[in-house]
């Protein structure tokens, strides 16, 4: 079995590290579970759980995230998803207003869904913001960690050579199929991987009038993070 190499306080470094200040501020983590941000954040002193929100759809982490840290918010968000809620509702708005939160982070969570829910989700996130968001997305280091470890965990695995020739994205199904972005994707499936190529996905998000860049380039394993503003 391969083990992911696991980095302390990984994901409030990579904030950090690319000069974002999160003292004091009010925080929508999208997809954020058991508040993994948080908790780097408490750990450092740097994030009050009063000013933390985790809107997930995994009922079970969100009631741990709570018996955590109990003034920290926790929105269970019922949205699709072929792996981890296929029963979910599509393009399901976030509840919160316009301009709520001073950062939206998500990390770990549109590396595992469609580009259509990508696209939505960009524009609920900018939406709920106060003009900036932090969103992971998979580079070529981070998914030969993974194909790495679905050789070792399952054998056989499809080659992500591919990803050398595509000028737009794959979505990596299961251990035995590739499809393109225009592709239709199973309603529901046991794995999901979704990969961008980096240049067209900020020519893409310029498109939506939203600059867009790469903030790090971390160790394997560990996804980088796309910072996008709003004009």
């Amino acid at each position: 079995m391969y083990i992911f190499p696991r980095l302390p306080q990984v994901r409030l470094s990579q904030l950090t590290n690319a000069g974002v200040d999160v003292s004091g501020k009010t925080i929508l983590d999208y997809g954020g579970a058991r508040g993994n941000l948080l908790s780097d954040g408490v750990e450092k002193n740097v994030i009050d759980p009063k000013d933390y929100v985790s809107m997930d759809v995994d009922i079970n982490n969100l009631v741990t995230l709570k018996n955590i840290h109990p003034s920290a918010i926790t929105v269970p968000y019922d949205r699709y998803n072929p792996v981890y809620n296929p029963r979910g509702i599509k393009f399901k708005r976030f509840p919160q207003p316009d301009n709520t939160f001073d950062i939206v982070y998500s990390y770990s969570v549109n590396t595992h869904s469609s580009w259509q829910d990508y696209v939505f989700d960009i524009s609920e996130m900018i939406r709920v913001s106060k003009g900036v968001v932090y969103t992971s997305i998979m580079n070529r280091s981070c998914m030969r960690t993974i194909h790495k470890k679905r050789e070792a965990d399952y054998g056989w695995v499809v080659s992500f050579s591919k990803l050398t020739d595509t000028k737009t994205g794959l979505y990596f199904i299961n251990n035995d199929t590739i499809l393109n972005l225009d592709d239709d994707i199973p309603h529901e499936v046991d794995l999901m991987i979704t990969y961008y190529q980096p240049e067209w996905l900020i020519s893409e998000i310029s498109k939506m009038g939203l600059q867009a860049k790469v903030l790090d380039n971390p160790p394997p394993g560990i996804q980088p993070l796309l910072e996008i503003k709003d004009n």
